[in-house]
């Protein structure tokens, strides 16, 4: 697991005092623990990590990106599987959700027939 420096457009703050601000507590008293290899006993640590994670990629690429699409007439597309995000949160905000294969759900056949 890499740790990053997150830095967000919004008052310019680390990832560290993201963190800080949205769980309660700084994740750099916990980095021995976070880092060890036994995770057993940091599982509370490792999720607050990712969800603060998500909601970062959230929050300041997927949703800035589909407002900014919008905003000049277009729509957006995204295969958020693989990426540190929630992917149902992720899918939820653009426009249009991919996958990978051929085939397209019956419920947006009419989308992927348009965008092919």
């Amino acid at each position: 697991m890499t740790l990053m420096k997150f830095t967000v457009p919004t008052g310019r703050t680390t990832f560290f005092e993201q963190f800080a601000r949205r769980r309660g507590y700084k994740l750099e008293h916990f980095l021995p623990d976070f880092l060890s290899k036994d995770r057993t006993e940091y599982r509370r640590i490792i999720s607050d990590y990712r969800e603060t994670l998500a909601e970062l990629l959230q929050e300041n690429f997927t949703r800035q990106w589909t407002d900014w699409a919008h905003k000049h007439g277009s729509r957006t597309r995204n295969q958020a599987h693989g990426s540190p995000g929630n992917l149902i949160d992720l899918y939820a905000t653009v426009d249009v959700p991919e996958c990978e294969g051929s085939d397209c759900p019956t419920s947006v056949s009419e989308d992927c027939v348009r965008i092919r």
